[in-house]
C-alpha cells in the first residue's frame, strides 16, 4: 500500500473508529454537525457525533436503505430523507432521542407499475423535496412541499405514549393516522414535471397564416427542436445494443435560492435559505429548464417551463455555485457554460479546446481566499472521463483561466471515483481513487497535502462508491473501513465494517488551511423588486465587458481577413 504514496508526503493518523451495523451503505452528517445517520440493510440508525454513541433507530426487516440525507428542520428536529434497495423514498423525523416515519413518497403495491425513486433530495432548509421517478419506459420530476412547521408542531406537542414507528401497509392511506394513533400532516399533492414533447405551434402566434411566414413560439421552438436532437441521438445511442428497447431518459435538477427576479420575490428575500425554483435538464437536451415553485399562472401546465435557457450544444453535466446565483453547465465538444440568475444570461461561455475526452462531472470551488477577484469570478472544477481534472477560472469580461489540477491517471486503478470540495478546508479537494487511496488536494498549489491510510488490517469499503460524509462544525472526515477475517466456525470469509474518523483540527498540517464556512448565505445584495432594476445591473455588466468583447471582435476580423488573402492566392 505504501508504494502507491508519494515520498515526503505526510499520512494523517486515524483520529477514532467505531464498528458500524453490517453492511452500512450511506452516512449523512445533520448541518449543525451534531448527528450522524446510517443507512443499512435493517433500516436506520442515527448517532450522536459526541462519543461516536447510538442514539436512535427504525429498524424493519428487508428495508435496506442505500441513501440517506439529514437536514435541520428545527434547532431539536431534524428530517431524514432516505431511498430504500426497492427504490421506495422515505422521509422521517429525529426528535427527542426517536426517529418518526413521517410519509412514504411512493409504496411498493402494483408491482406491474412500481414507481422507482432514482433519487431524493431534501432542500437545504426541508421546505421541498424532489424526487425523479422511474416507471416501466416513463420518467418525471415530482416536487413536494412539505408541511415542516406543522410537523415540528406535532413533534413538540407528541404524547408520551405515542408511537415512534409508522408501517406504510398499516398506515390508513386517507386519515393519515400511523399504528400508534399519531396523524401527521400531508405533504401537497406533487408537482409533476415530465420531459418535454414536441409542441403543437397553434400557441400564441404560431397559427396557420403565422407558419406560412416561419413566426414560431420561442419556447416551443426550442422544446421541439430539442426534443428532435435528443431523440434522435438517444436512439443512435440505443440501436445497436437492443433496437427493440425503450429510449428512457434521466433527469438532473438542483434547488435554487431567492436570486433575481421572480414570483414573490420580497416574501422569499425574508427566508433566504428557502428555494423559490428548481432547474431541470435531461438526457440528449441542450436546454436547461426553470419551474417556480411557487406558481403565478395558474393555467399553464406543470411541465411547461417558467423560464428556458438555451445552449449550443447537449449538456452532459452540470452543478450550482453555494448560493445558487451561478448555475455551470458542461457541453458537449467541451464547452463550459456559466449562466448568472441575476441577468439571466451567459456570464462566460469557456471552449476547453485542450480537453481530450468529454465532461464526466463538475463541482463548484467557492472557497479560495488566496485569490483576491471580484464577486463575479467564479472557479470550477471539471472532471474527464479520462480522470484528467482541470480548474477554469472565468468572470464577466474577463480572460478565462484554465489550469490542470489532477493529472491523468497512468493506471486505471488510479482512477478518481470521488472528487469533493472540502467546505472548511480553503482550495482543497477530497479525492478516493478506485485503488482505495484517499488524498487531500491543494488546487491552488497543484500538491497532494496528505494520504489518508487506515490502519491494517483495514481498508477503504467499496472505494468505488465510498461511504463517507463530512462534519463541517467539527472539521472531520468519516469514511467506512472494512476489516476482512475467516471465521472459526463456518472457515468463510466476514467483513466488519468500521467508522473511520479523520479529525482535521489534530494536525498542525490544516491550520492554514482551516477555514470556517459561514452558518447562513450572504445576504443578497440585489433583491430586485422590479424588472427594470434587474435590466440596469445587466446593462451595467454588460459594460464592463466591453473591452473584451472589442478585442474578441477584432481578433474575429483579422482571422476573416487571414482566411481571405489565403483564398485570393
Amino acid at each position: 500500500m505504501a508504494d502507491r504514496y508519494k515520498i515526503g508526503v505526510k499520512v494523517l493518523e486515524l483520529s477514532a473508529t467505531k464498528e458500524l451495523p453490517d453492511s452500512t451503505n450511506s452516512i449523512a452528517c445533520s448541518e449543525d454537525g451534531k448527528y450522524l445517520s446510517l443507512g443499512h440493510p435493517r433500516g436506520l440508525s442515527v448517532w450522536c457525533v459526541c462519543g461516536l454513541v447510538w442514539a436512535a433507530e427504525w429498524l424493519k426487516d428487508r428495508q435496506e436503505i442505500i441513501a440517506v440525507q439529514m437536514v435541520s428542520m428545527s434547532p431539536e428536529a431534524y428530517l431524514i430523507g432516505t431511498i430504500d434497495y426497492m427504490g421506495v423514498a422515505r422521509i422521517f423525523a429525529y426528535y427527542s432521542e426517536n426517529i418518526y416515519l413521517l410519509n412514504v413518497i411512493n409504496s411498493a403495491d402494483d408491482v406491474n407499475r412500481r414507481k422507482v425513486c432514482l433519487t431524493f433530495e431534501l432542500s437545504p432548509s426541508g421546505n421541498y423535496a424532489a424526487t425523479i421517478i422511474g416507471c416501466n419506459a416513463d420518467v418525471w420530476l415530482e416536487v413536494y412541499r412539505l408541511p415542516t412547521e406543522a410537523w415540528t408542531n406535532q413533534l413538540e406537542n407528541l404524547s408520551p405514549g405515542a408511537t415512534p414507528f409508522r408501517d406504510p401497509e398499516i398506515r390508513n392511506q386517507e386519515s393519515g393516522e400511523d399504528e400508534g394513533g399519531q396523524k401527521w400532516s400531508p405533504t401537497s399533492a406533487p408537482t409533476r414535471i415530465k420531459p418535454p414533447k414536441k409542441r403543437s405551434r397553434t400557441r400564441g402566434s404560431t397559427t396557420e397564416s403565422s407558419r406560412d411566414v416561419g413566426v414560431v413560439n420561442f419556447l416551443t421552438f426550442c422544446l421541439s427542436v430539442d426534443e428532435d436532437a435528443g431523440a434522435q441521438n438517444l436512439k443512435m445511442d440505443m440501436e445497436p445494443i437492443n433496437p427493440a428497447c425503450e429510449v428512457t431518459r434521466r433527469g438532473t435538477h438542483h434547488f435554487l435560492l431567492p436570486c433575481g427576479h421572480f414570483p414573490g420575490a420580497s416574501k422569499a428575500y425574508a427566508q433566504p435559505e428557502c428555494p423559490v425554483a428548481v432547474c431541470l435538464w435531461w438526457t440528449g437536451s441542450r436546454n436547461l429548464l426553470h419551474y417556480y415553485l411557487q406558481k403565478s399562472t395558474k393555467n399553464k401546465p406543470d411541465d411547461e417551463p417558467d423560464i428556458l435557457w438555451p445552449n449550443a450544444n447537449e449538456i452532459l453535466c452540470s452543478t450550482v455555485s453555494r448560493c445558487t446565483r451561478y448555475v455551470v453547465l458542461g457541453l458537449v465538444n467541451s464547452l463550459v457554460c456559466v449562466w448568472d440568475r441575476k441577468t439571466g444570461s451567459p456570464l462566460s461561455v469557456v471552449s476547453m479546446t485542450t480537453v481530450d475526452s468529454p465532461f464526466l462531472r463538475m463541482r463548484f470551488m467557492d472557497y479560495i481566499p488566496q485569490c483576491p477577484a471580484p464577486t463575479d469570478e467564479v472557479h470550477i472544477l471539471v472532471l474527464c472521463t479520462s480522470g484528467l481534472m482541470h480548474m477554469v477560472t472565468t468572470g464577466r469580461g474577463a480572460e478565462p483561466s484554465i489550469s490542470q489540477a489532477i493529472e491523468s491517471p497512468e493506471d486505471a486503478e488510479d482512477f478518481p471515483t470521488l472528487v469533493q470540495p472540502v467546505p472548511f478546508l480553503q482550495s482543497t479537494l477530497l479525492v478516493v481513487q478506485k485503488n482505495g487511496t484517499v488524498l487531500l488536494q491543494d488546487v491552488m498549489k497543484k500538491t497532494t497535502l496528505c494520504y489518508f491510510d487506515p490502519p491494517r488490517p483495514r481498508v477503504i469499503a467499496t472505494p468505488w462508491n465510498p461511504v463517507y460524509a463530512l462534519n463541517m462544525k467539527e472539521p472531520c472526515l468519516y469514511i467506512r473501513g472494512d476489516q476482512t477475517f475467516r471465521s472459526r466456525v463456518t472457515s468463510e470469509e466476514e467483513v466488519i465494517g468500521h467508522l473511520l474518523v479523520y479529525n482535521f483540527k489534530e494536525s498542525e498540517l490544516f491550520k492554514p488551511y482551516l477555514i470556517t464556512p459561514p452558518n447562513s448565505l450572504p445576504e443578497n445584495p440585489f433583491s430586485f423588486a422590479t424588472l427594470q432594476e434587474q435590466c440596469n445591473l445587466y446593462l451595467q455588466q454588460r459594460a464592463l465587458g466591453v473591452e473584451q468583447r472589442n478585442k474578441d471582435i477584432r481578433q474575429t476580423w483579422e482571422e476573416l481577413l487571414r482566411r481571405a488573402a489565403e483564398g485570393a492566392l
